[in-house]
């Protein structure tokens, strides 16, 4: 999708997981999830939705990602 295409990861089936396959390009934006698992480290092996909220928002100015509102 072009840059500035608003979108969301997101799974409709509770029942069922997802593997996401995405090319980011130019290249660098790898590092936000390297960044994201060295944050996410230091909450051991209970890794849950709260934790990865409470790293995400810091993580996506670093890496200039925009949120918007959910309509």
């Amino acid at each position: 999708m072009p840059r500035g295409v608003a979108f969301r990861w997101w799974n409709p089936s509770s029942e069922r997981g997802l593997r996401w396959h995405c090319t980011y390009t130019p290249g660098g934006f790898e590092h936000f999830f390297e960044d994201m698992l060295k944050r996410l480290a230091q909450f051991g092996g209970s890794v849950t939705p709260a934790a990865i909220a409470s790293v995400a928002q810091s993580l996506w100015a670093e890496h200039g990602v925009e949120t918007i509102e959910r309509l």
